[in-house]
Order: structure tokens, then sequence, then C-alpha cells
């Protein structure tokens, strides 16, 4: 029996897709879709837009994975608007999906691109609220002053108050999408008993720097600190090789 091979290609309908999608998007940021409005079902979306009930099933699970529709209860679709969390979490799924390829290297060198400036940054728009927060982690490092996973989360916390303190919620987005990865980081760390007493010197300095309002300090403390934390991270392993 002949295997026909003239198979019809499926590039237009990815296409009739992406022009549904745009379609929906442009009405969200007009403001035509209001987050909270239902979707009309796919049948009439279909009719409106001139495609098929299965262009606009494609055009709404991709809109649905990125956050800007939501299934409901009792069947159809709202629209919502991505949360800073809901986008922090989209990236970090991204990231555990591709993480056979994602090294220690990789992180490393964006916590330097992120956390220098941030520290800076902080520095300039710290509020009394933003440095009582970081007093906050602080104290909890000081009080575990172990190898615990409190500590770890509380490291993790601390540079988080500083992305905030930065005012740009974008800093705190990206810093809570590797947040995961890097308390993985830190634990990996506790290895070497010395890298608390370290941490927590650097963590005093960048704190001082910030409260000072000393942009220039905060940014070379944090830039020692990552140097630091990344030959910690090269002892620990050489002691499991």
């Amino acid at each position: 029996m002949r295997v026909p091979t003239d198979f019809p290609q499926t590039e237009p309908i990815l296409t009739l897709v992406q022009q549904v999608i745009q379609a929906l998007e442009s009405k969200i940021h007009d403001g035509s879709l209001q987050p909270g409005d239902r979707l009309p079902a796919e049948r009439v979306l279909g009719e409106q837009l001139g495609v098929s009930r299965t262009v606009v099933r494609g055009a709404v699970a991709d809109m649905t994975a990125r956050g800007l529709l939501e299934s409901t209860p009792g069947g159809g679709y709202v629209v919502r608007v991505p949360t800073a969390e809901s986008l922090s979490h989209s990236i970090t799924y991204m990231l555990r999906g591709s993480q056979k390829g994602l090294t220690y290297p990789h992180i490393h060198s964006v916590r330097c691109v992120l956390e220098i400036e941030i520290a800076g940054l902080a520095a300039q728009n710290r509020t009394l609220g933003d440095l009582a927060s970081m007093q906050q982690w602080l104290a909890v490092m000081a009080t575990e002053a172990a190898p615990t996973e409190a500590y770890c989360a509380a490291d993790v916390a601390f540079h988080r108050s500083l992305a905030v303190a930065t005012q740009n919620p974008l800093f705190v987005v990206l810093l809570d999408a590797i947040a995961e990865i890097l308390i993985e980081v830190r634990r990996s760390g506790m290895a070497l008993l010395s890298s608390i007493e370290r941490g927590m010197s650097f963590h005093q300095e960048i704190f001082d720097a910030i409260q000072r309002g000393d942009s220039e300090t905060a940014r070379a403390v944090m830039e020692a600190h990552l140097e630091d934390s990344d030959k910690i991270q090269q002892q620990v392993a050489e002691i499991l090789t």
C-alpha cells in the first residue's frame, strides 16, 4: 500500500492561531477586554474571528499557559492579568524544564549582572521599611548561625529585600524566578561551615553601605560577596570529587 508523502503543511494553522492570539491580546491591551471578562464560547469566538474552533482552542491554550486567560469551574475562560508571582513561577518552570543544560556558572553570571546593580540601587532608593526588612533577615541568619534550611531561606530573603528596595519590581520578579535554585546553591555551600561566618560579614557590610546610602560601596561589597560565594562553590566541588 502506497504511503502518501504530500501531507498538508501545518504552518497556515499555526499562523491562524498566532493571529487569534494577537487579536485577543490587542483587545486586552486597549482595554476592550478587562480582567474578569469572560470570553465568548469557542464557536461564537471562532465565528467572530472567521476561524475554526480548533484554532480558537489553540490560541486559548497558549494564552492560558502564559497567564493571560484562566479557565473557570463552570466552563469557559476569563481574562486575567499576570501577576509578578505568576511571571516568576513561569520563569522558574522554564528553568526547571531546561535544568540539564543549566549549570552553576550560568546562575553565578546572572547573579553578578543583577545583584551588584541591585545593591547600588537599593542604597539610592531604600526606605525605612526596606531597611527594617533587611535587618529582620539579618537577625534570623544570626539566630540560626548554623547550616539549616531556615538560614538558607533567610539568606535568599535578605537578597530579595535588596531587590525590593530598588523600587523596581522587575528585579524582584527576576530574583524570585531563581529563588529555589539560589537556595540549592546555599545548601551546597553549607558543606563549608566557614561560609556562614563569611556570608554574615558580607551581608552586614552590604546593609551598612545601603543604610548610609553609599551606592559605590554597596556594589563593591556585593561584588566581593559574589566572588567569595563562587570560591566556596569551587571548594565544595573539589570536596565532592
